[in-house]
C-alpha cells in the first residue's frame, strides 16, 4: 500500500516567489527571459513547417536560455541521464525546461505536453521519494543524491512557474512545491494555432543511455 503524499507548497505571492528563486540562485527577471524566449518560437511558427515545430522550437530555445541566464558561478550544464538541464552542485538542484499544458493555475498540476522518458523519471527518484516521505530503497540509487530537480514550466498563454514535479509512467503524478512567477499577463497577447500544436511529439528528448558491450 503506497504511503499519503506530501501537502503540495504552493508559492504564489510575488515577493516569497522572489526569495524562493534567490534562494536557489535564480531571479525572477531570468526566469521571464527564459519564458520570453520559448514563448516567441511557439507563437512564430509557419504552417509550413513541421507539424511539431510549435513544441520543439520552443523546448530548444527554453533549454538554450535557461543555460544563458544561469550558466557561470553557480550553475553548469549537465546532461545526466540524457536530460539536458542545468546542475548547481553547491545546492544539489537540477533545472531542465518544460513545455506544460497550464501554468500557475492553482487545483490543476501542469503536465508535459509530450511522454517524459525513462531518463526524466530515473533522475527525479528523488522527488518521488520525498512527495511520499519514504526514504530510498537500498537498491535504488538516486543521482547525486536525492538530487532535487525542478522545471521551468511554461504554457500557451505565456504562464511559467518553477516546479519540482514527480514523474511516473511517463508523466508529473503530483507536484512537491509549485513557485508561480507569472500567468502570462505581462505578455502581449497573440492568438496562437501552432501547426500540430504542442501536444506533437516535440520536447521528450531524452537520450537513451545504451551500455557499451
Amino acid at each position: 500500500m503506497r504511503p499519503d503524499h506530501i501537502a503540495e507548497l504552493i508559492i504564489d505571492d510575488p515577493q516569497e516567489v522572489r526569495h524562493f528563486l534567490e534562494a536557489m540562485d535564480l531571479s525572477v527577471d531570468s526566469v521571464l527571459l527564459i519564458r520570453d524566449a520559448a514563448h516567441i518560437h511557439l507563437v512564430d511558427t509557419s504552417p509550413l513547417m513541421a507539424l511539431n515545430a510549435a513544441g520543439t522550437l520552443a523546448y530548444h530555445y527554453g533549454v538554450l536560455e535557461t543555460r544563458i541566464q544561469f550558466l557561470g558561478k553557480n550553475w553548469e550544464i549537465t546532461r545526466a541521464g540524457g536530460i539536458e538541464a542545468i546542475f548547481n552542485p553547491a545546492k544539489n538542484i537540477k533545472l531542465g525546461y518544460q513545455n506544460v499544458d497550464v501554468a500557475c493555475v492553482r487545483g490543476t498540476d501542469p503536465q508535459p505536453r509530450t511522454e517524459k522518458g525513462a531518463g526524466a523519471e530515473r533522475e527525479c527518484a528523488g522527488n518521488l521519494f520525498e512527495y511520499f516521505n519514504v526514504a530510498a530503497p537500498k537498491l535504488v540509487v538516486p543521482p547525486k543524491g536525492m538530487v532535487q530537480v525542478f522545471y521551468v514550466m511554461v504554457d500557451e498563454r505565456g504562464a511559467v512557474e518553477v516546479s519540482r514535479p514527480v514523474i511516473e509512467a511517463g508523466s508529473f503524478t503530483g507536484m512537491i512545491v509549485r513557485a508561480f512567477v507569472s500567468d502570462g499577463s505581462d505578455l502581449d497577447k497573440v492568438a496562437i494555432t501552432p501547426a500540430g500544436g504542442l501536444d506533437a511529439p516535440a520536447d521528450n528528448f531524452d537520450v537513451p543511455v545504451i551500455r557499451r558491450q
